[in-house]
């Protein structure tokens, strides 16, 4: 097989969400020689955020020298994305490889099933110092909750997303994500609602493990819209720090990080220091959550948000953005398990041209049933349909400024359009001047 074929049978795979349990994923692991417990990790879950907090806990470890990995999804164009070591993605004959030895052995697991295998094998043979694991959905039952106890894990946010395999409601949300709490482990989490903390108590208590909720460190100084990145301003003392995400929830993620890390310098990560922490934040780099892209005629904003928090987090970030002002088009596409009117409610006082489309995902909302919804709460906003999403970004980038959201799918097609321009717009210019 080449890498191709590889990632054929991966996406072929992407439809089945197996929440049957994990023995299967454990008795592939052990014919593997248990990868998972060669490496310190840190598991982090949270409704939203937790890629965040990821990635700015892993950019801090790097800084520091130590040998990092990192397992998050989704990806946004290259599925090499979800596996990174050192800040750089799995290369495609490392996939390759790393596939054929987990699939001969589990060919039956589901898409994420493998890719969590083959993560904890490439960072076994990689001799990660540590590795920072993103749960794919819930925690309890996720495919990664095969880690023994880690280093630390973390809950970043607890809000309404996935009630299919988490339920409704936020206690039942917040039981389901505090099952990563394993004992002799420090959680950490963030939450203003108290049953919400009651709950992830009492998790930490039932498995053994100790939990504690943080007060937010950091809050906005400004935004610097060119550079993709804030100054955040310590309220403990009153120090500054560039982070490198923009966004009105990055605050809280970044203090949650920031928490996380100094628990991991009182463990064996000694070389953790502020120093670390100021070129770690600076240098984070998050692609499609609230980022800009420029070129000489458009001014692209691609977020993922999917979810009504998620959404409600980037609605604020856009009202004290500059494009707030700009009669911009709004590009969005959301998947069929989202509380998709809610979102719409939320986005609405910002549409004056919305085009609606979809991606490739089978679970994407039909775009007439989206722009339906729209024309009910105002009839004022212009609305197109474009099922191909080629098509609506086309048309939306006759537009000025232009912003893509709804679902990390979308904003991923986006962002691989952009690139593919940058890139022919470069080649044109280099056999120009030759």
């Amino acid at each position: 097989m080449d890498f191709e074929e590889v990632k054929d049978i991966l996406l072929k795979k992407q439809i089945y969400v197996k929440k049957d349990g994990l023995d299967r994923v454990y008795k592939v692991l052990e014919r593997l020689g248990n990868p998972q417990n060669s490496f310190k990790a840190v598991h982090v879950t949270g409704t939203n955020g937790k890629g965040s907090v990821c990635a700015a806990m892993e950019s801090v470890l790097r800084h520091s020298g130590y040998k990092t990995g990192l397992f998050s999804s989704p990806h946004l164009v290259s599925i090499r994305e979800r596996i990174r070591f050192c800040g750089q993605m799995i290369e495609k004959e490392e996939f390759r490889l790393f596939f054929e030895r987990v699939f001969e052995i589990g060919d039956k697991m589901s898409f994420f099933e493998i890719l969590t295998c083959m993560a904890f094998l490439y960072f076994k043979e990689k001799n990660a110092d540590i590795a920072f694991i993103e749960v794919g959905i819930g925690g309890k039952y996720d495919t990664t909750n095969v880690l023994p106890p880690c280093e630390l894990c973390v809950i970043s946010s607890i809000g309404i997303d996935h009630i299919k395999y988490l339920g409704s409601d936020l206690v039942s949300i917040a039981r389901q994500k505090a099952g990563i709490i394993k004992r002799q482990t420090v959680c950490l989490s963030y939450s203003d609602d108290k049953n919400v903390r009651q709950v992830i108590k009492e998790e930490a208590q039932r498995a053994g493990g100790e939990v504690i909720f943080i007060e937010p460190e950091f809050k906005i100084e400004e935004y610097n819209w060119t550079s993709n990145s804030m100054i955040l301003r310590s309220m403990k003392d009153n120090k500054k720090i560039e982070y490198g995400i923009i966004g009105e929830n990055q605050a809280i993620n970044a203090s949650i990080a920031k928490a996380g890390l100094k628990i991991l310098a009182l463990k064996s990560f000694k070389n953790i220091d502020d120093a670390a922490i100021n070129k770690g934040f600076k240098n984070i780099r998050l692609e499609g959550r609230f980022q800009i892209i420029r070129n000489e005629k458009n001014t692209f904003i691609l977020d993922g948000s999917h979810n009504r928090e998620a959404i409600e987090a980037f609605s604020m970030t856009f009202k004290e953005s500059p494009f707030f002002k700009e009669d911009a088009a709004f590009v969005i596409g959301i998947l069929d398990d989202k509380n998709y009117l809610e979102m719409i409610k939320t986005l609405n006082p910002f549409l004056k041209k919305a085009i609606f489309t979809k991606t490739n995902s089978p679970r994407a909302i039909a775009p007439c049933l989206l722009a339906d919804e729209t024309a009910k709460l105002n009839s004022e906003i212009e609305i197109e349909v474009h099922d191909d999403f080629g098509a609506a970004f086309l048309s939306a980038s006759k537009s000025k400024i232009v912003v893509v959201t709804g679902s990390f799918y979308l904003a991923g097609a986006a962002l691989e359009i952009i690139k593919k321009s940058f890139a022919t717009t470069a080649l044109a210019d280099k056999e120009a001047r030759n």
